[in-house]
C-alpha cells in the first residue's frame, strides 16, 4: 500500500497492518457495536500446531473471546496445503488464504458479525495436506506470525506452545520392505512400514534358520 493507505488502514495506530486492523475496518464498514467489552489481556490465547488425518489442526486454548486471528505456514516443496477450513461452519466467520511462491500461505479468520470465532474441541482451522515426497521423507511445517483479535480489535497475547510438527509417510498397512543393498555387503538396511502404534520385533536369521540377531523390539510409534 501507499502511505496514504497505509496511514488509513493503521486503525489502531500501532505501525502495523494486522487482524485488528481488519476488525476494526469491518465494523466500520457494516457499523458494529459502539461499544464492545474489552479483553483482559492477562491471560494469552495458547495456541499449538497439530496434525490428524492428513490435516493440519491450529488449536486455540483461550477461555475468553476472539473476534479474529492470522498465521502463517511453512514448509518445504514437500508438502502441498490444500484450502483452509472452519472446524465450525459459521455464516457470520469467514476465512480466506493467500499462498506465496516460496509455499507459504497466510491464513486469516474473522467474524464479520460482530460475534466470537466458533472452535470445535478448541480446533478453530483445519487445513488438508498432501504429502509429495516417498516413505523415507520428511518435512517439518512451522506456524508463525500468529495474531488474535478480541471483540473490539484489541490485539491479544499469544503464545505458540507447539510451532513445529513432522510430517511423513504414515502407511496404510503393515509393511516389510527389500532390504538393500544385498546381503552380502557389510551393512544392511531393512525398512518397514506401520500404521498405527505398535509393538515391532524384527529378528534376523541365517540360511540355516538359525538366529542371528534381534535388530528391532519395542513399541513404535507410525
Amino acid at each position: 500500500p501507499t502511505a496514504a493507505e497505509f496511514r488509513n488502514a493503521d486503525m489502531n495506530n500501532d505501525m502495523e497492518l494486522n487482524i485488528a486492523d481488519v476488525v476494526m475496518i469491518v465494523d466500520v464498514i457494516i457499523g458494529g457495536q459502539t461499544a464492545r467489552t474489552l479483553a483482559s489481556t492477562d491471560a494469552p490465547v495458547l495456541v499449538d500446531l497439530l496434525s490428524a488425518d492428513q490435516q493440519l489442526l491450529i488449536h486455540l486454548d483461550y477461555d475468553g473471546l476472539t473476534r479474529g486471528i492470522q498465521f502463517t505456514l511453512a514448509a518445504d516443496a514437500a508438502l502441498e496445503f490444500g484450502a483452509p477450513l472452519l472446524a465450525v461452519n459459521d455464516a457470520g466467520t469467514m476465512v480466506a488464504s493467500h499462498r506465496a511462491e516460496d509455499g507459504t500461505i497466510s491464513v486469516v479468520v474473522i467474524n464479520t458479525s460482530g460475534g466470537t470465532v466458533e472452535r470445535s474441541a478448541n480446533v478453530l482451522v483445519r487445513l488438508p495436506y498432501t504429502f509429495k515426497g516417498d516413505r523415507r521423507d520428511r518435512t517439518v511445517v512451522e506456524l508463525t506470525d500468529l495474531k488474535a483479535a478480541g471483540m473490539a480489535g484489541e490485539t491479544l497475547p499469544v503464545t505458540i506452545r507447539e510451532k513445529r510438527i513432522d510430517i511423513s509417510v504414515i502407511p496404510s498397512v503393515f509393511a516389510l520392505h527389500q532390504n538393500y543393498p544385498n546381503p552380502f555387503n557389510p551393512v544392511m538396511s531393512i525398512e518397514y512400514g506401520i500404521p498405527k502404534k505398535s509393538n515391532v520385533l524384527i529378528e534376523i536369521y541365517n540360511i540355516q534358520g538359525r538366529l542371528v540377531d534381534k535388530m528391532v523390539r519395542a513399541d513404535i510409534e507410525a
